[in-house]
C-alpha cells in the first residue's frame, strides 16, 4: 500500500493490511482513475488497532468531487467494512478543499511525519496521503497526543463532509 520510504518511518503503514484487506488501492502509483485529477485519503488508526477509519477524497476532471468514509473493525479474524458514507461534493467543496490543503502543509513533507522522532504510545495515528499530477505525498501524525493546530481546519473541513465527530481526542 505505501512506498518503502513510508515503511521506514516510526509512525506509518499501520493501515496497510486493512487497506488491502478492504480493497482500497495503494495511491503511491498516481490516481486510480483517470478520470480523477487528485486523490486524498485520510486513515485514522486507534492506538488500540480497535479499529481504522478511513476518508477518501476524490477531485474529479470537471473540478467536483467525491468523499468516502468507511470504518474497518476487525471481527473474528475478518475485516468488517462499517459506517460507509459517501457524499457528492461540489466544485466549492473542492475549492475549500484545496485552500485549507495548501494552507495547511498536509504535505509538506514528500514522506514525513509531524512528530520526528516524538515517541507516543495508544495515540489514534493519522496517515495522510494524496496523488495528483505533481507526484505522491505522504504525512503522519499522533492526532490525538500531537494535534497540530495548523491541520485542524482541514480536518474539521474533511470530517464535517463526512459527518464524522471528534469522541474525546479522537475520531
Amino acid at each position: 500500500m505505501y512506498p518503502a520510504a513510508v515503511n521506514e518511518l516510526t509512525y506509518s503503514a499501520w493501515a496497510d493490511c486493512r487497506l488491502r484487506g478492504v480493497g482500497e488501492k495503494p495511491l503511491w502509483g498516481g490516481v486510480t482513475n483517470p478520470r480523477y485529477h487528485q486523490q486524498a485519503r485520510f486513515t485514522f488508526n486507534d492506538g488500540h488497532m480497535r479499529y481504522t477509519k478511513v476518508i477518501n477524497f476524490v477531485e474529479l476532471s470537471n473540478g467536483t468531487g467525491l468523499i468516502e468514509l468507511k470504518t474497518v473493525v476487525p471481527d473474528d479474524g475478518q475485516l468488517d467494512v462499517r459506517d460507509r458514507r459517501r457524499v457528492k461534493l461540489s466544485a466549492q467543496d473542492v475549492l475549500r478543499f484545496n485552500e485549507l490543503a495548501r494552507a495547511s502543509d498536509a504535505w509538506k513533507f514528500e514522506t514525513g511525519s509531524w512528530d520526528g522522532a516524538e515517541m507516543y504510545l495508544h495515540c489514534e495515528v493519522l496517515e495522510m496521503e494524496r496523488a495528483d499530477t505533481s507526484g505522491y505525498r505522504y504525512s503522519s501524525v499522533n492526532i490525538s497526543c500531537n494535534r497540530p493546530r495548523k491541520l485542524e481546519p482541514l480536518l474539521d473541513f474533511v470530517t464535517g463532509l463526512v459527518g464524522l465527530k471528534m469522541d474525546r481526542a479522537a475520531y
